[in-house]
């Protein structure tokens, strides 16, 4: 990724701005492409390393500031090569890195619209996917109500226990509920253990 920057920077210094539509940014983009398919699909082996490179490459598009307001900052077009890389990001790590990407790009950035402003919409928008737009604008679409309701009923789980006037809720098997749900006495409980696909990174 350091070549990638390096080809950036000779780019912007030669074009005098870091345009998108000359051969030369396609080809960095190319380049970075192909560099993130040697990642492979094990995003959980890499995912410091990409949620870093992330990190570094969002402040690196927001260091300098705009000559003028209302202009895009002259780096932001390098978002369109870490882009590349999102694919690689977990579902979590994509949230984080986007409110990472959120103490840079203001409100206001993120609705402008044009050409120089399109590197920040391609890359806010890779960050988030459609369950992750929904769930940050509509509430929870994907909520669980919503998803027993709409399961089919061949999908649906039995239910353990049925109510008996004056006992409450007693199991298929004659047991009470309080005998069958009470934690066994003189055992430890095992303290739930995290996978590392559900940790999260820092940035």
């Amino acid at each position: 990724m350091a070549w990638c920057l390096q080809l950036f920077v000779e780019h912007r210094e030669a074009h005098d701005s870091a345009t998108q539509s000359s051969s030369s940014f396609t080809n960095i983009k190319e380049l970075a492409r192909r560099f993130s398919l040697t990642f492979g699909m094990d995003h959980v082996k890499c995912r410091e390393s990409i949620a870093m490179m992330h990190k570094q490459g969002i402040e690196f598009a927001f260091k300098e500031p705009a000559s003028e307001d209302n202009l895009p900052p002259p780096n932001l077009p390098f978002l369109m090569l870490i882009s590349e890389f999102s694919s690689k990001l977990l579902r979590a790590d994509k949230r984080l890195v986007y409110g990472y990407l959120q103490r840079f790009a203001s409100e206001q950035m993120m609705l402008c619209r044009g050409a120089g402003w399109h590197p920040l919409t391609v890359y806010s928008n890779s960050l988030l996917d459609n369950h992750d737009e929904e769930s940050s604008s509509c509430g929870s679409y994907f909520s669980r109500d919503r998803i027993i309701s709409s399961t089919p009923h061949y999908l649906k789980r039995k239910p353990m226990y049925e109510p008996v006037p004056g006992r409450g809720l007693v199991s298929k098997n004659g047991m009470d509920d309080r005998d069958s749900l009470s934690p066994p006495k003189n055992k430890k409980q095992n303290a739930p253990c995290l996978l590392p696909s559900e940790s999260t990174v820092s940035l």
